[in-house]
Order: C-alpha cells, then sequence, then structure tokens
C-alpha cells in the first residue's frame, strides 16, 4: 500500500470479475474518483474495462494507450496476480503528459546549450558589424549610401532580436512556479504594461468576477501577457477597451483570455500561429507565441487560439493547471 501510494504512476489492483480493489491516489487523479477502492470497472471505466476484458481471453490488448478526461493518455499495461484464492490484475496507468514533460526537459536541457553557444558567437560579430556599420553612417554624406548603411542597421537589430528570442527558451527548463492571486496580479501588470507601451490607461481593460489562485511562474506570466497583449494593441484600434484580459472558470481551470477588436487572425494562418518562425508581420521573428507557448507548457498550463465566430478581433487563452493537480 505504501509503495503504490508513493508512484508516480496510476495503479489499480482488480479482482477477476473486474472489481476495483484497490487504487492509488495518481490512478483517482487520473481517472477523477474521489475514493480509492470499490466499483466496478465495467459500470465505472468501460474503456479501461474492455481492455482487461480483451487481456483476460487473449492475453493481449487492441491498444496500449487510452484517452482519458481532459484529453490526458495514459498507456496501459497488465500484470496478472494469481493466487490459491482469488486471481486478478495489477493494471498499471501512466500518465504520458508526464513522461513527455520528462522528455521535453532533457531536449530543452540539450537546446539551452546549443543556443547559448550559437548566441555568442553569432553576438560578437554581430556587434562588430553595427558598430563599423554606424561609423561609416557618420562619416558618409551620399543619400543612397546611407540608404544602404541604415539597412544593414536594421537587418542586424532583427538578427539580434531573432538571438534574443531563441536565447528565452533556456529560460523554459528554470521554471519555478508557485500559487498567487491572478486578480491582484493582473492590475500590477496592466499597470506596467500601459507606462512600457505608452498607451492611454484604459486601452487595457481586466474583466473578472472571480478571485481565483493559480500556479504559475510569475516571470513566464508577465513574458506570455507581455507578448500576448503587445500583439493584440498591435492589432487593436487602440480604444479604450480595445484590449481585454477576461478571466474566467472552465471546470476545473482557470482560463485568462486575451480578446482585442482588430481583424482578427485568417484562417489560413490559425494552423501555423505557434510554430517557430512564423509570422505575417515583416518586422516580427515569428518566435514570439512559440516562446509564450513553451513558457505555458513549463507551468502545466495551455496556450491556445480561439475562434470567436462572427466577432470581429483574436483571441488567445492560457488555460492554468487545475489546482487539485497542481496539490497532487
Amino acid at each position: 500500500r505504501l509503495v503504490m501510494r508513493d508512484m508516480q504512476d496510476g495503479v489499480l489492483v482488480v479482482d477477476e470479475q473486474g472489481e476495483v480493489v484497490q487504487m492509488n491516489p495518481s490512478a483517482a487523479r487520473l481517472l477523477h474518483r474521489t475514493g480509492m477502492s470499490g466499483g466496478a470497472l465495467a459500470q465505472d471505466f468501460p474503456l479501461l474495462y474492455g481492455q482487461y476484458a480483451l487481456w483476460r481471453q487473449i492475453g493481449e490488448i487492441s491498444r496500449d494507450t487510452l484517452l482519458l478526461d481532459d484529453g490526458v493518455q495514459a498507456r496501459l499495461y497488465f500484470a496478472a496476480v494469481e493466487g490459491r484464492n482469488a486471481s486478478g490484475a495489477v493494471i498499471f496507468l501512466q500518465d504520458m503528459q508526464r513522461v513527455q514533460a520528462a522528455a521535453q526537459q532533457i531536449k530543452l536541457a540539450a537546446l539551452g546549450r546549443l543556443t547559448a553557444n550559437i548566441a555568442h558567437e553569432v553576438r560578437n560579430p554581430l556587434s562588430a558589424i553595427s558598430y563599423a556599420t554606424e561609423l561609416l553612417k557618420e562619416d558618409s554624406t551620399d543619400a543612397q549610401q546611407q540608404h544602404l548603411l541604415q539597412i544593414v542597421l536594421d537587418n542586424t537589430q532583427r538578427i539580434n532580436q531573432i538571438v534574443q528570442d531563441v536565447m528565452q527558451l533556456n529560460r523554459r527548463d528554470r521554471a519555478q512556479p508557485e500559487v498567487f492571486a491572478l486578480t491582484s496580479w493582473l492590475e500590477i501588470f496592466i499597470a506596467e504594461f500601459a507606462q512600457a507601451q505608452r498607451h492611454a490607461l484604459g486601452v487595457l481593460q481586466l474583466e473578472s468576477t472571480i478571485t481565483p489562485q493559480v500556479y504559475f511562474d510569475r516571470g513566464h506570466l508577465q513574458q506570455v501577457l507581455g507578448n500576448l497583449c503587445a500583439n493584440a494593441l498591435r492589432h487593436s484600434t487602440a480604444q479604450l477597451g480595445s484590449v481585454r484580459l477576461q478571466v474566467t472558470m472552465e471546470g476545473e481551470r482557470v482560463v485568462l483570455c486575451v480578446v482585442d477588436d482588430g481583424t482578427g487572425i485568417q484562417a489560413e494562418h490559425r494552423a501555423k500561429l505557434f510554430e517557430p518562425f512564423f509570422t505575417t508581420a515583416a518586422e516580427g521573428t515569428g518566435l514570439g507565441l512559440y516562446i509564450a507557448k513553451e513558457l505555458c507548457e513549463a507551468n502545466a498550463a495551455r496556450l491556445e487560439y480561439r475562434d470567436r465566430e462572427d466577432q470581429a478581433g483574436a483571441c488567445f487563452c492560457v488555460l492554468f493547471a487545475p489546482m487539485a493537480q497542481v496539490q497532487n
């Protein structure tokens, strides 16, 4: 019982008839059960029971993963339990999201070392090019030459911005999430954002009737929202209330949406929104939304774009991790 309790994988013990004899906390979380024992697989978890019955009949299962609630996938594994007085099985449920997160951490650690080295090697010659171009601009009086040198400067700044954005990927594996009050944090963020972007206080407005707690790295959330709000402001009409931060609840999740009154995003571009280096802006690097999505996933949250149907504007939503999941 102690071993089962502390396992990160879900574990169920069932008898020959498929009655649940015991269940550990991880399995209860994955299957959304409040109790740790009792119940019948056939009645409570028909998909799982179907695989169990097939396994008992032919010794194999038709699928090695099971799609659970909230879109969570769990890998299945059955181990027979045979005793003198009873028979049954131990069912293991491995949370694939946790496995993928662990693999992602390894990948990001390697990526972080690589990008740090590349950034260092690129920035040094880039600084030399930029400095030399500025000196040439000061000495030149020819209008055409001035124009060409300005093109060089503009592009060195763009490359430097790409380097800075790539280096931000290193921050994902340093997430330090904590629980804090979202609405009070957002009030401070709005005031600071208005000052930094030099727009009238009121263009960005908060809409919330709840005061939820969320689990996130504050620095990461600052970067995610800064990117989403800057994009929304750029494409909005920049009037009072043109950009709105809407805080709602969807089941157990706190949802924060950034909504603007702009022209929205064309249907053919939506599938590529979170791909690295995809951008429709001439001056953009195409890494902002990609990094925002990566930072959300590093904090057990999700970032998604939602179609507003007949309404104008774009809508990006951060779906925070359920507090019950965080506390477990």
